[in-house]
């Protein structure tokens, strides 16, 4: 095959898609078990539900590290094009 990029950008693109409606699927099936099981009450969500407090620490220095990576790898190059 000349050109795989195609190919492989529409695959890619269908699996993720795939994934995201897997997983809406699962979100709210596990949204009408909560609702079944505690009629009349509202959820009380917090975003330590959804992330502890490792994790936000974890994504935070992700992202520090991912926004530095650009300039300290870039230092002593030049533009990089010259």
């Amino acid at each position: 095959m000349r050109h795989p990029w195609p190919l492989t950008g529409a695959a890619a693109i269908t699996l993720l898609l795939f994934v995201g409606l897997l997983f809406g699927v699962w979100e709210e099936n596990k949204h009408l078990r909560w609702q079944i099981t505690h009629a009349g009450r509202q959820p009380n969500l917090q975003l330590e539900d959804f992330f502890s407090k490792a994790f936000q620490a974890f994504l935070s220095l992700e992202f520090f590290v991912l926004q530095i990576m650009p300039m300290v790898f870039s230092f002593g190059r030049g533009c990089g094009r010259c």
